[in-house]
C-alpha cells in the first residue's frame, strides 16, 4: 500500500471519528494509533485544529470538542502541554481539502446506512408458512414459496417480491398501496385479500381475488380491475392479460383450505384441480370418461387416498408408465 494511500485512509478514518459516524472498532483503532503512531497524532491534531476553524462545518455544532479531546487525551496518554502544535496559519487549500474529507466520509457513511436490505420469507417442501408483515397484513405462503421485501416496507413503499404462491390479507393504507412483483406482474392493492400463484416451473400467473378490489397490470401499462370472485391469468410467455368469464371454483386456494370439494363436477375438471392441488400431471386416456361427474370432498388427504376414490368410483385404472394416466370404460 503506498504512503498517500494510507495517509488518505487515515484521514477518512479521523474524519469519521470526529463527526461520529465511527464504528466501535474504528472507535479503538483511532486509539490505539494515537498510543503508537506519531505521525497519525499529528494529523489527527492537525484535522481537529482545521475543525476548529471552519466553522461552516454544521457537523461539529452539537458536539463537546473540550470534553471529547480530553477522553482522548486520556485513553491516549497524551498530555495537552506536549503535543504537537498545529500551524497557527492554516493554508484555505488544507482547509478545503479536509473539509471536503470529512464530508465525503459522512456521505459514505449516509449511503451505507441508507441503502435498504433485502428481507427474504420462505417457506419448506413439506409445511405452509403465515408470515406477520411489518405493517400488519398477513401473508400465508405455500410450500417451496419465498417472499422478499425492503426493510424500508411500510416506511416508503409496500414492495413484495413473490415467488411461488401465497394468500394476502393486506392492511388498509391509502398512502402507500400494496404491489406484489411477479416476473413483470404487479398486483396492487390498498387493503383486501387475494391469491397468486407464480410457480418457476408453471408458464402462466393466476391471480384470484377474494374480497375488495385489486388491479393488476404488467409493464407495458396494460391495467385489468378485479373484483371478489374473479380471477385473471397472464401468460409469461406472450407476455398477454386473460381474464377469463368468472366461474364459481371452490378448489382455487385448495392449497390454503388443504380441502378439495366437487359437486356434481366433470372429471376432466376434476383432474385438472388435482393436478393443481398436488402439483402433478395427471391425464385422461379417453374422452368418454373425462365427462363423467363426481360429487365428493376431500380433506387433507394425500394423492393416492384421492385417485383410488376416483378410481374406484368410476371403474378405472391408474397407469404409471412415466406419466400418470387414467383409464376406463367410461360412465
Amino acid at each position: 500500500m503506498s504512503g498517500n494511500t494510507k495517509h488518505t485512509e487515515n484521514e477518512l478514518l479521523i474524519s469519521r471519528f470526529l463527526s461520529k459516524h465511527a464504528s466501535e472498532a474504528e472507535k479503538q483503532k483511532v486509539i490505539n494509533l494515537l498510543q503508537t503512531d506519531d505521525k497519525f497524532k499529528e494529523v489527527f491534531l492537525d484535522m481537529q485544529q482545521t475543525v476548529k476553524t471552519v466553522d461552516a462545518l454544521l457537523f461539529y455544532e452539537s458536539i463537546d470538542e473540550e470534553k471529547a479531546l480530553k477522553q482522548i487525551y486520556s485513553k491516549a496518554n497524551i498530555k495537552e502541554e506536549n503535543t504537537v502544535k498545529p500551524k497557527p496559519a492554516i493554508q484555505l487549500r488544507r482547509v478545503l481539502k479536509i473539509a471536503g474529507i470529512i464530508i465525503l466520509g459522512a456521505i459514505l457513511t449516509f449511503l451505507i446506512q441508507d441503502k435498504p436490505k433485502q428481507i427474504l420469507l420462505s417457506s419448506t417442501n413439506s409445511i405452509l408458512s403465515e408470515k406477520l408483515m411489518p405493517d400488519s397484513s398477513i401473508v400465508t405462503l405455500n410450500k417451496n414459496s419465498s417472499l422478499q421485501y425492503s426493510n424500508k416496507y411500510g416506511i416508503k413503499n409496500r414492495t413484495v417480491k413473490l415467488n411461488g404462491e401465497a394468500f394476502f390479507s393486506v392492511r388498509k393504507n391509502t398512502r402507500l398501496p400494496f404491489i406484489v412483483d411477479c416476473s413483470g406482474l404487479f398486483v396492487e392493492v390498498t387493503g383486501t385479500s387475494f391469491s397468486i400463484s407464480n410457480c418457476m416451473n408453471s408458464k402462466q400467473i393466476n391471480v384470484y381475488v377474494t374480497s375488495g378490489q385489486v388491479k393488476v397490470y404488467d409493464k407495458k401499462g396494460k391495467l385489468e380491475i378485479l373484483n371478489p370472485g374473479d380471477i385473471i391469468v397472464y401468460n409469461k410467455t406472450n407476455k398477454t392479460l386473460n381474464k377469463p368469464h368468472a366461474e364459481k371454483n371452490s378448489n382455487i386456494n385448495s392449497w390454503l383450505t388443504q380441502t378439495l370439494a366437487f359437486d356434481d363436477c366433470p372429471l376432466q375438471q376434476v383432474i385438472n384441480d388435482i393436478n393443481n392441488h398436488y402439483k402433478v400431471h395427471i391425464q385422461l386416456d379417453v374422452k368418454n370418461i373425462e365427462n363423467c361427474r363426481l360429487s365428493a370432498n376431500f380433506e387433507k388427504s394425500s394423492l393416492e387416498s384421492v385417485l383410488k376414490i376416483i378410481c374406484l368410483s368410476f371403474n378405472l385404472e391408474l397407469i404409471n408408465d412415466g406419466t400418470l394416466t387414467l383409464k376406463g370404460d367410461g360412465c
